[in-house]
């Protein structure tokens, strides 16, 4: 054999090396053949939520440092949905505004998180949708502690202002109130 039939010998096993190598990666990094049958169903999420918050929050609950504030909140294992409702004699328009509020959060792998979603009044009469970050921060036998941003600034176009809305979380404790209490009539006094 001369030495240009070896060299090129050399060129074509160092090629046929780093296919080799390339295919041996290639199969160790595809996918394993089906046998078959379906993958196996997983049955929920991996999420990271406070203890206590993956029961069924499901139910009427009243904000403990407002009572004039009712949440009724549904909850289908993934999602809580609450509508908020205002009761006693500031309910056609408190100083909220007369806001509407829809609370959805979803638990996941970051913790229970979503938003309060809703709709206020500007001092001018004009109404804004507004939208608040909202998590779960606790949750117990019979109450619920939510966070959220406590204000959302917005102008006379129902804008944030440049740079967000740097609004300060609040901490928000409900309490479930339960089928007795749900349908007493309020105390006259």
């Amino acid at each position: 054999m001369n030495s240009s039939t070896r060299s090129s010998n050399k060129r074509i096993w160092k090629l046929l090396s780093g296919v080799l190598a390339s295919c041996a990666v290639v199969a160790a990094c595809r996918a394993p053949r089906s046998n078959g049958r379906p993958p196996p169903e997983t049955s929920t999420l991996e999420v990271h939520v406070p203890a206590g918050c993956l029961s069924n929050l499901s139910g009427e609950y009243v904000h403990a440092a407002n009572p004039g504030y009712r949440y009724l909140a549904v909850d289908d294992g993934t999602t809580l949905t609450m509508s908020v409702a205002r009761t006693g004699a500031e309910t056609s328009r408190g100083s909220d505004g007369g806001m509407s509020i829809q609370i959805r959060l979803t638990r996941t792998a970051k913790g229970f998180l979503g938003h309060a979603q809703a709709t206020g009044t500007l001092s001018s009469g004009q109404t804004c949708p507004a939208e608040f970050l909202t998590e779960v921060v606790s949750c117990g036998k019979s109450e619920m502690v939510l966070r959220s941003v406590g204000e959302v600034f917005l102008d006379e176009a129902c804008r944030p202002p440049q740079g967000g809305n740097p609004g300060a979380m609040r901490e928000h404790r409900l309490v479930r109130i339960d089928e007795s209490q749900a349908r007493a009539p309020p105390d006259a006094g």
